[in-house]
C-alpha cells in the first residue's frame, strides 16, 4: 500500500511467527474483534458489521445551535462554508471561503468577530481551506491559496503565520501533540509525457517544526486520487489536456490524533497507523464487504449526483460520467475523521444512501458505534456529545449547526 522513504524500512513481515492473538468485545457494540500482533505490527480485524447487534447513535432531531440565514446582515448570512471548529469556550470559529475570512460566534451563536480578508497580507487569506484548533483556543487557518498557515489568536487576532512562503509545496493535514505539522506533497510525474488514460500520483507526507521551514521527516508516500487524463490532438500535436475524476474514484485521507498519521487509501476495507518515525503500528480492519459497481447501482449512483443538475445537461454529464468509470467496486469508506477524545469516524461511501452513515472506532481499532447524520450534513468537528458541520437546507442556504449526540443503546436493521 505504501512506499517508505527517508530510510523507513517497513516492519512488517509477509512470514511471521504470530505474537498473540485476542478474541474481544468491540466495546459498545457486541461485535466480534480479532487482534494480531505480528512483527510489531498491530493488526485489528473488526467483523462485518451486524445491524442488528451494534449499536447505533444518533443526533438530536433538532439543532442545539444553527447560525446562517437566507436573508439578514452580512455576519448572517454564509457563503462558501469550508470548515468550523468549536472552542473550548463555547464559540464557533467558521472559516468561509467565499469571503477569505474567519468569523466567531458566541455559544449562542451571536456574531462576535471577524478576522482576516481577501489578499496576501499578514492577516489575509487567498484560498482558506481549513482549520485547526490548537491550545488555548487558538486556530490555524490552513491557506491553500498562499501555500502558508496563520495563526489567529484566541481573540481571533492576527498571532503570525508560521509555514513556508507563497509557492511552499505542501499543504497542512494536521498538527500533532509535540506540536509539529504534518503535510502533504504530491509527488512528480515520473517522466513529462502527456499520456492519456487513469492518472494517480503519489502523495508523500512530510512533518515540519512548529515554527515551520524546512522538512524535518518524510513519513511514508501513497497512493494519491484516481484520475482520467483525456487529451485531445491533432496530427501528432495535443490541442487540449483535461483531467476529470471519475466516478468511485479513490482518495487518500489524511489525520492525526496524538502524534500518530492515521493514513486511508481506500485501496482496502483498512486503514493504517504510523507512528511519530513513519513505522507502522497498527492496521485496522473494517470488516466492509465489497460492493460492486454494477449497471442498476452505477444508474441509482448517478441519479442522485445529477439531482443539482439541469435538466437539459444530464445527459450529456450521465455520458461523461460513463465514459470514465473505470471502477469494479465501490471504495469502503469516504471520510475520515478524529474526534476530541482521539475515535476514528469512519464516513459509509457517500451518494449510495439516502442518509448519511458513520462508523466509530476507539483509539485501539475497535468498532464501538454507527451513527446516522443527515444527508446534506458537511462533519466538521466532533466532541463528546455534539458534532458540528455545515448543512444546507431545502433551499440550498448554508447553516453551520451543532446537533447533540443521543448514545443510548438500540439497535437498526
Amino acid at each position: 500500500m505504501s512506499n517508505y522513504h527517508a530510510g523507513h524500512a517497513p516492519r512488517i513481515t509477509l512470514v511471521a511467527a504470530v505474537a498473540s492473538i485476542i478474541a474481544c468485545d468491540g466495546e459498545g457494540s457486541g461485535d466480534r474483534v480479532t487482534r494480531v500482533d505480528s512483527a510489531g505490527v498491530q493488526i485489528v480485524q473488526n467483523a462485518a458489521a451486524d445491524s442488528n447487534a451494534i449499536a447505533w447513535w444518533m443526533v438530536s432531531n433538532q439543532p442545539r445551535l444553527d447560525i446562517g440565514k437566507v436573508e439578514g446582515s452580512e455576519t448572517e448570512v454564509l457563503f462558501r462554508v469550508v470548515d468550523a471548529v468549536r472552542l473550548a469556550d463555547g464559540r464557533i470559529a467558521i472559516a468561509s471561503a467565499g469571503n477569505a475570512h474567519v468569523r466567531y460566534y458566541s455559544p449562542a451563536g451571536a456574531h462576535l468577530i471577524t478576522a482576516g480578508a481577501q489578499g496576501g497580507g499578514p492577516g489575509e487569506f487567498r484560498r482558506i481551506t481549513g482549520l485547526l484548533p490548537m491550545p488555548a483556543d487558538s486556530i490555524a487557518v490552513i491557506d491553500a491559496g498562499a501555500r502558508r498557515v496563520t495563526v489567529l489568536a484566541p481573540d481571533g487576532k492576527f498571532a503570525r503565520v508560521v509555514l513556508g512562503a507563497p509557492g511552499a509545496p505542501v499543504t497542512v493535514v494536521g498538527l500533532r501533540e509535540d506540536g509539529t505539522w504534518v503535510a502533504q506533497a504530491t509527488s512528480s510525474a515520473p517522466n513529462n509525457a502527456v499520456q492519456a488514460g487513469p492518472l494517480r500520483p503519489n502523495v508523500v507526507c512530510v512533518t515540519l517544526p512548529p515554527a515551520g521551514g524546512s522538512v524535518l521527516d518524510t513519513l511514508g508516500s501513497f497512493p494519491g486520487i484516481e484520475r482520467v487524463l483525456q487529451v485531445e490532438e491533432d496530427r501528432g500535436r495535443i490541442n487540449s489536456v483535461e483531467i476529470f475524476t471519475p466516478p468511485f474514484a479513490k482518495a487518500p485521507s489524511f489525520v492525526t490524533a496524538g502524534n500518530d498519521l492515521i493514513v486511508g487509501t481506500q485501496d482496502a476495507a483498512e486503514v493504517r497507523v504510523f507512528d511519530y518515525d513513519g513505522a507502522l503500528r497498527r492496521i485496522i480492519r473494517t470488516g466492509t464487504v465489497p460492493q460492486r459497481v454494477t449497471p442498476e447501482l452505477m444508474d441509482a449512483y448517478l441519479e442522485r449526483q445529477l439531482a443539482s443538475v439541469p435538466a437539459e445537461r444530464q445527459q450529456a454529464v450521465r455520458e461523461g460520467q460513463m465514459a470514465i468509470l473505470t471502477a469494479e467496486v465501490v471504495p469502503p469508506y469516504g471520510a475520515l475523521l478524529v474526534d476530541r477524545a482521539g475515535n476514528l469516524w469512519m464516513q459509509d461511501y457517500p451518494g449510495l444512501t439516502d442518509d448519511q452513515r458513520w462508523t466509530v472506532f476507539n483509539a485501539d481499532g475497535s468498532r464501538v458505534a454507527r451513527i446516522t447524520l443527515p444527508l446534506r450534513f458537511t462533519l466538521y468537528d466532533i466532541g463528546k456529545d455534539w458534532v458540528l458541520g455545515r448543512e444546507l437546507d431545502d433551499l440550498d442556504v448554508e447553516h453551520v449547526r451543532l446537533y447533540e449526540i443521543e448514545t443510548a443503546p438500540r439497535s437498526r436493521t
